[in-house]
């Protein structure tokens, strides 16, 4: 995709469309193996289109013939063909092929045994085969099946002098060839660039438009998030009904019994603040990393717009999850404190953790990969923040995990929110300073641009692994 303007793009849309017959199905869903969508023959087309959108000088496609029946396979090979009448170098691989097919193909190389035995014009392979190699197609027979067939049941040794045979005539004409264009050198008009990367601006754009419509249009996604949302919420307020109390220090003090369950119903809050959302957003990247690796690959965008068009979803999700959270939990549970506050606490908490799911997603291969690595977000969370023990009491080479546990600063904050910043003792029991609560912000803030930033290098790194 080109630096132009709107009309243009969508003039190369709309002529991409056209040229790979696709105009009636635009608006169709894709589909895949729960979804019913478009057809297969419609589904190899789309996926030239993409790797058309940002005109390479060539495509390379592996087998875009599988799975197609005779007249998807033959309306896909013609508009390939078209492609290559109009400059775009083709290059494809078969295993089957009709004659009809075949007799399309300008140039073949034919490789067996893992040796190439032929490569050249498609019209030359019966005769190279029959000087070479004494095997005579018969009239009226589709030469690729033939020769395969021979090929698959000739001795090793024969297959080697016929690679050996055309090494030897490929070095005849090749080898010039090669030296012709390193004398002309790199100023050849067709060496030089004619496509570049479209501005981020509009990168950003259409990658925002695409997530969002893919989240919204996905309501049975939707209304089981927010399903799960208010039930839970609920059920916490349920069982800690009414647990909130404006009383002094001395008061939580020396009645343990009622500061328990208020603690715990804060501590819930800030739990399933940090749980909620990093459970659906861990699978996002196994999911769509066939399509992020092959979109990458071809240039049509670069990591950074891809991450935050996802956040300029995920953020507004994010805070609706907060805003019913703590609506709920605050009037149920009797909290005293500042519920602004609160709907910080729990959208920044929100936020830090999907970062942690983002960047073990992007490292991951699979969605039963990123699933194995759930515990490994969520106990830590919870052993280093100092809710079941004290801070102090973990080993010295262990407490540094402290340092990157979200959860801590988020029962921080909702803690100081909750109790008022002169409960020296309570704060003792916790762990926490009322006169590190700006650091706390300014830490959860940190880890939210450190592990967006570690996810957007795991993207560029794992990219550059598999191409």
């Amino acid at each position: 995709m080109h630096d132009q303007d709107e009309k243009e793009i969508q003039a190369l849309v709309t002529d991409l469309l056209d040229s790979l017959k696709l105009t009636p199905c635009k608006d169709t869903v894709v589909g895949n193996g729960v979804i019913k969508g478009i057809s297969g023959g419609e589904r190899k087309r789309t996926s030239v289109g993409m790797e058309l959108i940002s005109k390479p000088q060539m495509i390379f496609l592996d087998e875009p013939l599988s799975g197609l029946d005779s007249y998807a396979a033959v309306t896909t090979m013609k508009v390939l063909k078209e492609l290559a009448r109009s400059g775009v170098a083709v290059m494809v691989t078969v295993h089957q092929h009709s004659s009809e097919i075949f007799s399309m193909f300008d140039n073949t190389l034919v490789i067996c045994s893992g040796m190439m035995v032929y490569q050249g014009p498609t019209t030359d392979l019966k005769d190279f085969f029959q000087d070479n190699a004494s095997i005579k197609c018969p009239p009226d027979y589709n030469p690729a099946d033939f020769v395969l067939s021979e090929l698959q049941a000739a001795p090793l040794e024969d297959i080697q002098r016929l690679a050996h045979v055309y090494k030897k005539q490929a070095e005849v004409k090749i080898v010039p060839a090669i030296e012709k264009s390193r004398v002309q050198g790199n100023d050849a008009p067709s060496l030089k660039p004619k496509a570049r990367p479209a501005a981020f601006t509009t990168q950003l754009r259409e990658l925002f438009l695409r997530d969002a419509r893919d989240t919204f249009r996905n309501k049975p996604v939707l209304i089981a998030r927010y399903s799960v949302l208010i039930i839970l919420n609920l059920l916490f307020g349920c069982v800690f009904f009414d647990a909130g109390s404006s009383q002094s220090e001395e008061y939580w003090l020396s009645n343990l019994g009622e500061f328990i369950p208020y603690y715990g119903g804060m501590v819930t809050v800030c739990i399933f603040a940090m749980m909620g959302s990093a459970q659906a957003t861990i699978l996002r990247f196994p999911e769509q990393r066939g399509i992020f690796l092959r979109e990458y690959a071809s240039n049509m965008y670069s990591t950074i717009p891809y991450m935050i068009s996802k956040m300029m979803v995920e953020f507004p999700l994010s805070f609706v999850d907060s805003v019913v959270q703590i609506i709920i939990t605050y009037c149920m549970m009797n909290f005293q404190g500042n519920i602004f506050y609160w709907f910080l606490t729990s959208w920044v908490l929100n936020i830090s953790s999907v970062s942690l799911a983002q960047l073990v997603g992007a490292a991951v291969n699979s969605g039963a990969q990123a699933i194995q690595m759930m515990p490994l977000l969520f106990v830590p969370q919870m052993v280093f923040s100092g809710l079941f023990t004290s801070l102090s009491n973990i080993p010295v080479w262990l407490r540094w995990i402290q340092w990157l546990c979200a959860l801590k600063y988020g029962v921080n904050l909702a803690y100081f929110n909750e109790f008022g910043f002169d409960y020296t003792q309570l704060s003792e029991i916790n762990d926490a300073k009322s006169s590190l609560v700006g650091l706390d912000i300014g830490i959860l803030l940190g880890l939210i641009i450190v592990l967006r930033t570690a996810t957007n290098v795991v993207l560029k790194r794992k990219a550059r692994y598999v191409f």
